[in-house]
């Protein structure tokens, strides 16, 4: 037989209600026995206030620096032109290499200068015996001269035939320095050292010589370059002002900043750029790597022109915001 308990349902709200309070008030007491240890526990376990670094102030000697932008330009370039007319035959170079003064270029065909040449050479031996004979019988007519054997008629045409003579030897000898020189022009060399371009005509076109002659290609020095820019009349003015001043400049290249080139101030322009309030200045540097073109951008730094002492701050130890 199943007996159950019977307890009325008022008495069962009671008898839930003191079971959770009973739970609560000895999860409190865990609760703060627990914080009681925690109290009691290793101090070296406890948070400890953060390390701070220092570092000692102090002047430093350093040369200040003006950042600028600019651009390289050639200390020298020269466009390569023919100075006589031809058939270009051979091209002596490659595209971009590097080229010394007196290195061949270009040919142009010297057959029809060298045929110009020989013509020249021979009117010039056919002149050289008309002189010679001029002159024997210049002598002659003199001669008889003073004896009265002769009019004085006939010792003036012998006198003029003899300086025609004489006047066609000299402008045969021109015609064959000329024509050497014109033989001379059919080969091309490089003027200067230094990187050269492309060849614009190639072999078998005909070249004109002249004011309308075409530009063959383009050298451009390489060891040393110009870069140009623009400073501020501020410091424009220090520096001329300023006689013992030599100025230093470092540059980079916007894509390599771990390359630095050191050059020096050579000139500022004539004028001041009213409306930038600037003036063009242009720095020389070393081309050693012979990285540097004409045409790129580069960042500038000018340097003052003594050292000053200031006192160094770390960036890490600088805050700023928008007040």
């Amino acid at each position: 037989m199943s007996y159950f308990l019977k307890i009325p349902f008022k008495y069962l709200i009671v008898l839930l209600s003191s079971l959770a309070l009973a739970v609560f008030y000895i999860s409190g007491f865990i609760f703060i026995d627990t914080s009681l240890n925690a109290g009691n526990a290793n101090p070296s376990q406890q948070n400890t206030a953060p390390k701070v670094e220092t570092i000692t102030i102090k002047p430093h000697e350093i040369r200040v620096w003006n950042e600028f932008s600019g651009n390289f330009q050639p200390v020298e370039q020269v466009f390569i032109k023919p100075q006589v007319s031809g058939a270009i035959t051979k091209i002596f170079f490659k595209e971009g290499q590097i080229v010394k003064k007196g290195d061949w270029l270009f040919q142009i065909d010297q057959r029809p200068y060298q045929a110009t040449l020989g013509q020249a050479k021979a009117t010039y031996l056919s002149s050289q015996s008309q002189l010679r004979f001029a002159t024997s019988e210049y002598q002659r007519i003199k001669g008889l001269l003073s004896q009265k054997a002769v009019s004085e008629s006939r010792g003036d045409t012998t006198n003029n035939a003899y300086q025609v003579a004489l006047a066609n030897l000299n402008a045969a000898k021109a015609s064959v320095m000329q024509a050497d020189i014109n033989l001379g022009f059919t080969t091309i060399k490089a003027p200067i050292s230094g990187r050269i371009g492309r060849a614009e005509i190639t072999i078998g076109n005909i070249v004109d010589a002249g004011p309308t002659a075409p530009i063959l290609t383009k050298i451009v020095s390489h060891d040393k370059i110009y870069i140009e820019f623009n400073v501020d009349e501020q410091t424009y003015i220090k520096t001329v002002r300023d006689e013992k001043s030599d100025m230093v400049v470092r540059v980079t290249l916007p894509f390599d900043p771990s390359t630095t080139y050191e050059g020096k101030i050579v000139a500022f322009d004539n004028q001041l750029d009213a409306k930038s309030g600037t003036i063009r200045t242009r720095a020389i540097l070393q081309n050693t790597d012979h990285v540097l073109i004409p045409g790129m951008f580069a960042k500038v730094q000018l340097g003052s022109s003594e050292k000053q002492n200031v006192i160094l701050i770390d960036d890490k130890a600088l805050n700023t915001d928008q007040d």
